[in-house]
């Protein structure tokens, strides 16, 4: 699928208004360039289509570009990493730690106490044993850590192209078992409970869709809540929105998503006393899958077979 936003003039690829051919003779090839105009506007766009107590969380593993991270950072947008190398990066590009939130089953004692000692906004767990691990290590380093429950669906997840929620996943605690965690989390010394975390799964180009699954976390929350005492600080939708790579897929709709987005949470709120939350999203490609190309040239030209 071409690119719509690097265009051609007189048969010369542009990146921006720049001929690719003036950055190929000064900085040679393989080379990646980006258009940092094209993040800020998927940035504002998606910005001003959701509610302002929806925080946007760059999931640097879409690009992991210092330059990138930095300028998205510039702009307002907190950060969403998954390793400690991620981490490295965000707080390298001027993330604040409590701007951070980190997400993902593998985590090794060394990469909690490395979030510990950021100081980041929230570890999201992902296992008993891992909420275990991280109650230990902060009790070590003498500093309680913030923390939301990833939950897995009980719900069938549809239309998702990558799923990492619902069925048997390697991401979460199933939906029907959060009861102990919470209850666990709730007695640890060094533990302190923000809310819940749900992410289904990445590439989402219908909006129903995305409603559909925030909804379904807003439900969770708010059982968790009046079933366990859970005070819900925090409450993390997680990323999902997708792009379109061929001709025959949509565009995601951002306005029609931001209108759900904003009268759901307002129902909830109103409803469920959910008005001192902080919502969390966490787009990746979204923001920055337009806005990259990467340029290589053609060193020889071999036949094979009747086939150059």
């Amino acid at each position: 699928m071409a690119n719509k936003y690097f265009k051609q003039k007189n048969g010369i690829l542009l990146a921006g208004n720049v001929n690719v051919l003036t950055l190929v003779k000064e900085y040679g090839t393989p080379l990646y360039v980006y258009d940092l105009e094209i993040i800020r506007q998927q940035y504002e766009t998606l910005k001003r289509s959701i509610p302002s107590n929806v925080k946007i969380f760059y999931a640097i593993k879409a690009n992991p570009n210092l330059s990138v991270c930095s300028f998205l950072c510039s702009l307002g947008a907190k950060a969403e990493v998954a390793s400690a190398g991620e981490l490295y990066i965000a707080l390298k590009a001027g993330f604040k730690g409590k701007d951070i939130v980190y997400n993902g089953p593998g985590k090794t004692d060394e990469d909690i106490q490395y979030a510990i000692q950021s100081s980041i906004h929230t570890i999201n767990v992902e296992s008993m044993d891992e909420l275990y691990r991280l109650d230990a290590i902060a009790k070590n380093e003498h500093r309680p850590v913030r923390v939301c429950i990833r939950v897995n669906p009980i719900h069938t997840v549809t239309k998702v192209k990558m799923q990492t929620g619902g069925g048997s996943q390697k991401f979460g605690i199933d939906e029907e078992k959060i009861e102990t965690i919470i209850k666990t989390a709730l007695s640890l010394d060094w533990i302190e409970l923000l809310g819940i975390h749900v992410y289904v799964g990445s590439q989402i180009l219908d909006h129903g869709v995305l409603l559909e699954n925030i909804e379904n976390t807003l439900k969770i929350a708010v059982r968790a809540a009046k079933q366990f005492g859970l005070p819900i600080r925090c409450l993390n939708f997680g990323g999902g929105l997708g792009v379109p790579y061929n001709e025959t897929e949509p565009e995601l709709n951002v306005e029609h998503f931001g209108n759900g987005l904003t009268a759901l949470i307002n129902k909830m709120s109103q409803e469920y006393g959910l008005s001192e939350t902080r919502f969390v999203l966490e787009p990746g490609r979204f923001i920055v899958s337009d806005a990259g190309i990467f340029l290589t040239k053609v060193i020889s030209v071999k036949e094979s077979r009747g086939k150059k």
